[in-house]
């Protein structure tokens, strides 16, 4: 991300590789951020 940041900053427009690298970088921390959520939901919504 680093590296492709950079060289659309050098060039002055995003690249398509930066694009989809950080669309990916989006998807899996929105999946990251939910899953403990949904994990949370199911230990406490158990019943005895």
């Amino acid at each position: 991300m680093i590296r492709h940041s950079a060289e659309s900053i050098e060039s002055g427009s995003m690249q398509q590789a930066y694009i989809r690298a950080s669309r990916l970088w989006d998807v899996f921390g929105i999946v990251a951020s939910l899953l403990p959520v949904a994990i949370l939901y199911l230990m406490v919504m158990k019943s005895f």
